[in-house]
């Protein structure tokens, strides 16, 4: 895990499911008229929601 990416991850909201995630995803989606996807972090194992990759 680089110094990079854990910054970014403790910038992040944490979820404690993927569910949760998804749901906020989606309600992300339709706010801001952008693709967002829930992943699993390897650095904290919480969920988290980020621009959906191609």
């Amino acid at each position: 895990m680089t110094e990079f990416e854990k910054r970014h991850c403790y910038q992040k909201f944490k979820y404690d499911t993927h569910k949760e995630a998804r749901r906020a995803a989606k309600a992300m989606n339709r706010k801001y008229h952008e693709p967002f996807d829930a992943y699993c972090c390897r650095c904290c194992e919480f969920f988290h929601v980020g621009h959906k990759l191609d």
